[in-house]
């Protein structure tokens, strides 16, 4: 299947559905590197003609927000790729915030396209009901940032919701193929958004880590006192009254020291 045929099949699909008032959400996923980010963008570049790099989120905080400037039928991206908030727990803050945002995408009518490393990361309810399409990335060849195969959900009346079956492989319209989207525009703008917003993050997260710390050096050293007069380890105290061990450590040696000899 020559790739303008697969992609006029996609774009005429989910445009359809935008007209007859049903949802279009994709969720794209695959490996590092694969071109996830990629194909987000060259969705929303051939569903949306106004689509611009501001279209794409960087964090659930930024999907929200984004959904209360667009309108229906244009297209919502969000790339987890710049940040990595989705790649260390399952069903994370993030993740729930992002399921909670593509809610609300659905009933305002926006395209929303979420790319993410696994599909497995969002709640279960949404990836075995309500999600439509899922589209899987692997890496592509040179000249080529990746290909993709798009899954389709599937309702029938003959299997029961314990079987969880629902998303297929459509054997007719695969796979997407996509150009590398180096030097254009819309990527140049997307990266030098991601970078900034990647080095904010981790000004905010240093600062955070800073007040953590201070914040642990103006426990009253009365407190301190009490717990290792009630006998509470140097670990304990540490990690339950949030002071550094070294303290816990100055303050029972101060202890010992000023206790007069029998």
């Amino acid at each position: 299947m020559r790739p303008e045929a697969v992609w006029g099949h996609w774009i005429a699909e989910w445009r359809r559905r935008i007209k007859e008032d049903w949802d279009v959400m994709i969720v794209i996923d695959g490996e590092r590197g694969s071109g996830k980010s990629a194909l987000a963008q060259e969705i929303g570049r051939r569903m949306d003609t106004g689509f611009s790099s501001r279209q794409v989120a960087l964090s659930a905080r930024e999907m929200l927000r984004l959904y209360g400037t667009l309108h229906r039928g244009e297209v919502a991206v969000y790339d987890e790729s710049a940040l990595g908030l989705l790649s260390r727990a399952f069903m994370s803050e993030e993740a729930i915030a992002l399921v909670q945002a593509a809610l609300i995408g659905r009933k305002l009518g926006i395209t929303t396209v979420l790319a993410i490393p696994d599909l497995m990361l969002l709640d279960v309810a949404f990836r075995e009901s309500i999600l439509k399409y899922r589209i899987t990335v692997e890496s592509g060849d040179e000249g080529v940032r990746g290909i993709g195969w798009v899954h389709v959900r599937q309702f029938s009346p003959r299997y029961r919701r314990t079987d969880r079956r629902g998303l297929y492989l459509d054997r007719d319209w695969n796979p997407l193929c996509w150009k590398d989207p180096r030097g254009s525009v819309l990527w140049t703008e997307y990266l030098a958004r991601a970078d900034r917003t990647a080095r904010e993050f981790a000004l905010r997260k240093a600062e955070e880590l800073g007040q953590r710390e201070r914040s642990r050096g103006r426990t009253a050293p009365e407190e301190i006192r009490e717990a290792l007069g009630q006998g509470k380890t140097d670990r304990w105290i540490a990690r339950n009254l949030r002071v550094g061990r070294e303290r816990v450590v100055r303050l029972r040696r101060k202890g010992l020291e000023s206790t007069p000899e029998d």
